[in-house]
């Protein structure tokens, strides 16, 4: 009877691991070179998530402008991405960005949240983008400005944004009424969206 070496048999088997997580992510693993390359190609999870991201950034690119997408893109490879130095970084910053990738596709079967839309009583407007990204503005009647930019995430047909900054406290919800009409309701805390202002609670019209 043939004996089989059993440090021979794991160390080929290592080898077929190893061989297949180099198809695993969406770039070639040969020719890995940075840290983050390498990560990504040794971590089973990450790998899956660069596949992920890769697909919906090749979705998002039919619903929205390519060369801002790009542009987008390369920014967040240069900030974000380039920014984390542990596989947990690397992981919430991919799970994000696919979101965000995501949300162009899911936002083109559903166009009518996008447009500018003017308060009914006063001399607010938000702007709402396809991707569900936004800028909200009101000037009071003493010139006091409340602006900022967010984006939603949507529950059902309801559109909601919550700040994550320590320096802008806001909160919002929308709802839509009919194509050209929304009913926003939120506030932020003193001072974080401009001093002396905050959202104006009510229907804006397109």
């Amino acid at each position: 009877m043939t004996h089989i070496n059993t440090k021979v048999v794991i160390s080929i088997i290592s080898i077929f691991v190893t061989f297949g997580s180099l198809h695993a992510a969406s770039f070639d693993c040969k020719k890995a070179g940075t840290f983050i390359e390498h990560t990504i190609c040794g971590e089973a999870k990450l790998s899956k998530l660069d596949e992920e991201l890769a697909r919906a950034y090749k979705k998002a690119k039919n619903n929205t402008d390519k060369d801002a997408l790009k542009k987008e893109q390369r920014q967040w490879i240069k900030t974000k991405r380039k920014s984390c130095k542990d596989v947990q970084c690397l992981r919430k910053v991919y799970a994000e960005r696919v979101d965000e990738l995501n949300a162009y596709s899911e936002s083109s079967g559903n166009a009518t949240w996008a447009g500018n839309y003017s308060h009914d009583k006063s001399n607010a407007t938000i702007d709402i983008n396809k991707n569900l990204t936004f800028r909200y503005s009101s000037v009071t009647a003493r010139g006091n400005i409340c602006d900022f930019e967010g984006k939603f995430v949507q529950e059902r047909d309801t559109l909601v944004y919550k700040s994550r900054s320590e320096y802008m406290n806001c909160s919002m919800k929308v709802i839509s009424t009919n194509d050209k009409t929304i009913n926003i309701s939120g506030g932020c805390t003193y001072g974080s969206c401009g001093m002396g202002s905050d959202i104006n609670n009510g229907k804006y019209k397109k």
